[in-house]
């Protein structure tokens, strides 16, 4: 993969010769990106009407550099492998490949790096020696402290290799690998990715039996696939070039497709927490409603029993003079003050007023 690459103090100069537009296009970028750099980086970039002044032979001033003993490379693109030109700083994935394609050269061998294993592939190891083959002759770790393999014999070697590599790049980057419930998962900041090396196979007809039905068996055929197992399976296999070689492409694959699951979690918590907003302001209106109406419903109980008291005392009147009974006239004139919500007089045997307590007694 190639690059376009200038220090500070040579971006610098260039941006005070050439306009930005013009620029832009030798490096690649947009000159909105450009822009971008000059101003992270410090770089003063000339003003408007810079370049009609010099096309005009005016005099123009030029800022001085801040810092310019401030030794830094600054990348403008990349070349990917179709020959494209990426801004690193948009295309994370080109950058990831480039930074490993460059920085990290030594895990890009088929060769062991270094003299030992890393403790989960010498595990990996020792599990499979003991191994049985299945029916496809394909050997396969079925334990929760080994790597996921699924190769046949002569391969396993090569996949042993291909994880330490891989795993001993991994640790290098900041990540790490494990073994969960029988799975392979490297963990990038905090997203778990399933994967697995498993030997790619073709189904032929097995004649060992003989039936009116075709049997089949599977046929190992001596490739090896790296995979991500999750939901939107991805593999990468040695039928051209080796794993390792391909590690930039697929840490580049790995580590962007952690970004956008964390940018998924994020997005469907924000998401969740609008819901849980929504559901809270909806029940707070819906018990705002309640209260409403209860305090309605209280008002024309209350309007009710006024007017029921209103025509106990006007029934008590035109009565009283008929009845012998004084007592009876002042029980009643106690009910009325019993029933009317402004006095509420508690009564000696029914206590206070309830609407519950009188819909409860009434024939």
């Amino acid at each position: 993969m190639k690059e376009i690459k200038l220090s500070r103090i040579e971006l610098y100069e260039r941006v005070w010769k050439t306009p930005l537009t013009s620029l832009a296009k030798e490096f690649k970028i947009s000159d909105n990106g450009l822009r971008k750099k000059c101003i992270k980086h410090n770089i003063p970039l000339p003003g408007v009407g810079h370049w009609s002044k010099v096309e005009h032979g005016k005099r123009v001033n030029k800022t001085p550099l801040p810092n310019p003993k401030q030794e830094i490379d600054i990348t403008f693109s990349i070349q990917d492998d179709n020959g494209n030109y990426y801004d690193p700083s948009i295309d994370e994935r080109i950058r990831v490949k480039h930074e490993i394609a460059t920085q990290f050269t030594k895990y890009l061998k088929e060769e062991q790096v270094g003299r030992k294993f890393h403790p989960l592939v010498e595990l990996t190891k020792n599990h499979l020696k003991n191994k049985k083959s299945n029916y496809d002759s394909l050997y396969s770790t079925d334990t929760n402290y080994a790597l996921d393999i699924h190769c046949s014999k002569l391969l396993i070697p090569s996949a042993l290799k291909i994880f330490n590599s891989f795993i001993l790049l991994a640790e290098a980057r900041g990540h790490s690998v494990k073994i969960s419930s029988h799975c392979t998962i490297i963990d990038i900041t905090g997203v778990s990715i399933k994967i697995d090396i498993k030997e790619k196979h073709r189904r032929v007809i097995d004649n060992r039996y003989s039936s009116s039905y075709d049997s089949y068996k599977l046929v190992p055929t001596g490739i090896l696939n790296f995979r991500r197992t999750d939901h939107s399976s991805r593999y990468w296999d040695n039928s051209k070039k080796s794993i390792q070689e391909q590690f930039p492409s697929i840490f580049a694959n790995l580590e962007s497709y952690a970004i956008y699951l964390k940018d998924c979690w994020a997005r469907n918590e924000i998401a969740r927490k609008e819901r849980e907003q929504e559901e809270t302001r909806l029940k707070e209106i819906q018990k705002r409603k309640d209260n409403e109406l209860s305090e309605f419903n209280s008002l024309l109980n209350n309007a009710q029993r006024w007017q029921q008291a209103k025509l106990l005392r006007e029934y008590i009147e035109q009565t009283k003079s008929n009845v012998q009974n004084e007592d009876w006239v002042q029980w009643a004139l106690d009910k009325a003050d019993w029933l009317d919500p402004i006095i509420e007089k508690e009564d000696e045997i029914l206590g206070n007023y309830r609407v519950e307590q009188t819909q409860k007694e009434r024939p």
